[in-house]
């Protein structure tokens, strides 16, 4: 060990003799010599320590298969929390406002033959999707009015009207003339409506966005009609939409990154292995700090989705660094165990502290009440 720890020492001379020209030898391991004595026992003693490493990754590891997601509106509070509780109350009451909506466009009017019976139609469709309680339209909307004493309940379009043009032009003006109608299933040019297909209120999960999701696609797609512009709004597709970007941005950019990464690793190092070890070393940091999620069933998100993003950049700093010290030494012509040693040593007081103080910083994000920002905190932290 004395003879790798004066290897040190000249090395160190090299390397920073601007800084250390007016130390000894001896106060120049002392100032490392914790840095060193951690170096030079996992370079003795390498298998052990990967050992360590796949013992640590495979207790978190199976936590991964455990996952769930949740990408309701929901998600921003714990379910104790004192406003969650109210919302729960109410929606127990009186039932939730997540829904599915489809909006139909046509240019010349939705009071058309045509337009009033694909509206029918997708009515009738939307009461069969996953979850729905309740379908609202123009077609089956029910008018209220008073006749003398009496109080008269009547669906604006009953099922057997037959839709000549003179019940169109009437039922356009006391569609328009309505209360209830306009800026709810009608705009006032008479141009777009809207259909809602309300969900019914989950409490101890979220609802299954996706296969709602799909399945007014289908309806949509069933009904397709070149004259009518459809689209799907909602809470539904909404909340649906922030797994599809997350997923979809982590398909394009993640391997876009490990590409670009690799590359530049290559061509900065001309190293196999110098390739390999960093895409591990990135590899294992996510999986492990996923793993957690899984045990500590934190619930997936999409803002928890720009974890394998932060630890990426994290992982690569550090690894950049030790790797770049390694071939500088390689270049004094060290020997591979040295310059191992070496650089370990001359890298762990900093990255151990940048490292350490970006956990903290992370992790002071738990004090938020904001649950997904709270978790990204945590996770990061412990990545």
């Amino acid at each position: 060990m004395q003879t790798h720890q004066q290897s040190f020492v000249n090395a160190l001379a090299v390397c920073y003799s601007a800084s250390m020209k007016n130390l000894t030898d001896r106060e120049k391991l002392q100032a490392m010599t914790k840095s060193f004595s951690f170096a030079n026992a996992i370079a003795m003693h390498p298998w052990k320590s990967l050992l360590a490493a796949l013992i640590l990754t495979l207790a978190f590891l199976p936590g991964v298969l455990s996952i769930q997601s949740k990408w309701s509106s929901k998600i921003w509070y714990d379910d104790d929390h004192k406003e969650m509780v109210k919302l729960n109350q109410f929606e127990q009451q009186f039932g939730g406002d997540i829904f599915a909506s489809i909006s139909l466009y046509h240019p010349d009017g939705i009071f058309q033959e045509k337009v009033l019976k694909k509206v029918q139609a997708i009515t009738e469709d939307l009461w069969m999707v996953t979850d729905v309680v309740r379908v609202e339209s123009l077609t089956n909307h029910n008018v209220i009015y008073a006749n003398d004493d009496e109080i008269i309940i009547e669906p604006l379009i009953p099922e057997e009207t037959i839709f000549t043009q003179e019940k169109l032009v009437s039922l356009k003006k006391q569609a328009l003339s309505d209360d209830t109608i306009p800026n709810l299933f009608l705009s006032y040019d008479g141009t777009y409506t809207m259909i809602y297909a309300h969900l019914r209120p989950i409490f101890d999960s979220s609802p299954n966005y996706e296969t709602i999701v799909n399945e007014v696609r289908d309806i949509v797609s069933k009904h397709k009609d070149p004259s009518i512009d459809m689209a799907i709004m909602g809470g539904a597709p909404a909340n649906h939409a922030f797994k599809e970007v997350s997923s979809h941005d982590n398909a394009i950019i993640l391997p876009f990154m490990f590409v670009f990464l690799l590359v530049l690793l290559y061509t900065q190092f001309r190293s196999f292995i110098s390739v390999v070890l960093p895409i591990t070393l990135i590899g294992l940091s996510i999986g492990v700090t996923f793993g957690l999620m899984g045990h500590v069933a934190i619930f997936y998100n999409s803002l928890l989705a720009a974890i394998p993003g932060v630890l990426l950049a994290i992982c690569i700093a550090d690894a950049v660094h030790i790797l770049n010290s390694y071939f500088h030494y390689r270049e004094l012509k060290y020997s591979s165990y040295d310059s191992i040693v070496f650089s370990l040593t001359k890298n762990f007081q900093p990255t151990l502290l940048t490292s350490v103080s970006t956990a903290i910083s992370f992790t002071s994000l738990a004090t938020s009440e904001i649950a997904p920002i709270r978790d990204l905190g945590l996770l990061c932290g412990f990545g």
